[in-house]
C-alpha cells in the first residue's frame, strides 16, 4: 500500500479542484476527438495516452529511491491473456523459472537471470532485441536498484522499464496481477513528476 507514503505529498490536494479539471479535460477530449469520428467507421482505433503534470510547491524527499509507486486502474492497461511479460529476478534464473511453470503462471513467457542480463544481453543490439521481444517486463523488487546499469538506455527511451514484483511471498500469480492492473508512479526529484 502506497498511500501512506505519498500521504504527506497529498495532504493539500484540493479534490474538488483536480475533479471539476478532469471533467473538464475529458469533456475537451471528448468534443475535439469524437466530433470528427462520428459517423465513420475507424480502421484503426485511437488510443491516445493521457499524461497528467504534478507541479510541487516543495521539491519532495524521494531517498534515493528508484522504485515507482504502483497505482491502482480501473481499466487495466494490459491483459493476463495476450500481454507476453519478461521476468528478471535474481540467481539462480532455473530455481524462478521452475517456479514459475509450478504455479502455472502463463503471461510470464521469459525468465532472465541477473548474470544472463550481464552476459548475453550485454551489446546493446542484444538489449533492443530483447526490449522489442515482450509488451512488459517485471523484476523481483530486490533487484530493481541495479537494473538501470544492467538494461541500458534503450528500456528508457521506450518507456519499458521492468516494473517491480515481490516473490518473496507465495502468492506470485496475485503480485503479478497486481502490477497489469497498475501504472507506476515515478516520483522525481525535481519540481514536478509525470504520471
Amino acid at each position: 500500500d502506497n498511500s501512506s507514503a505519498m500521504a504527506p505529498l497529498a495532504s493539500s490536494l484540493n479534490v474538488p479542484q483536480v475533479t471539476k479539471a478532469v471533467e473538464a479535460l475529458l469533456k475537451h477530449h471528448a468534443k475535439t476527438h469524437g466530433s470528427s469520428q462520428k459517423g465513420k467507421a475507424q480502421l484503426l482505433e485511437s488510443d491516445d495516452p493521457i499524461t497528467v503534470v504534478f507541479a510541487m510547491k516543495t521539491i519532495p524527499d524521494t531517498k534515493g529511491r528508484t522504485k515507482p509507486f504502483m497505482i491502482k486502474l480501473k481499466t487495466p492497461l494490459y491483459d493476463s491473456e495476450s500481454t507476453e511479460v519478461c521476468l528478471i529476478v535474481k540467481d539462480p534464473q532455473r530455481e524462478y523459472k521452475d517456479k514459475v511453470a509450478e504455479k502455472g503462471i502463463k503471461c510470464v513467457t521469459k525468465v532472465v537471470g541477473v548474470s544472463k542480463l550481464k552476459t548475453k544481453f550485454k551489446q546493446y543490439e542484444a538489449k533492443r532485441q530483447l526490449c522489442a521481444s515482450y509488451d512488459l517486463f517485471l523484476a523481483d523488487d530486490r533487484v530493481i536498484p541495479v537494473l538501470p546499469h544492467l538494461i541500458g538506455k534503450v528500456f528508457f527511451e521506450r518507456k519499458k522499464l521492468p516494473l517491480p514484483v515481490d516473490l518473496t511471498r507465495e502468492n506470485w500469480a496475485g503480485s503479478i496481477a497486481r502490477v497489469l492492473r497498475s501504472t507506476p508512479f515515478y516520483l522525481s526529484e525535481g519540481g514536478c513528476s509525470a504520471l
